[in-house]
């Protein structure tokens, strides 16, 4: 998206969520918003695979683990 609008004054920033994007076009504070589709975990797998990388921010998901946190599968 900085790419695209290189030969423009503008401010990119990045906001999760429809209703808080809706909430800071109504508040005035932003005058475009861009809504992408979130990454599939298939996507996600075939680019781990392939050993590409992903562009920032398209990796992002809630809930966030705690700092610390270790996550691994139990056998039973």
């Amino acid at each position: 998206l900085e790419q695209a609008l290189r030969t423009v004054s503008h401010e990119v920033a990045y906001q999760h969520g429809f209703h808080e994007v809706e909430a800071v076009m109504r508040a005035g504070h932003a005058e475009a918003a861009i809504f992408i589709r979130p990454t599939s975990i298939s996507e996600i797998r075939r680019t781990a695979d392939e050993q590409m990388l992903m562009p920032p921010k398209s990796t992002f998901f809630t809930p966030k683990l705690r700092t610390g946190l270790v996550m691994r599968p139990l056998v039973v």
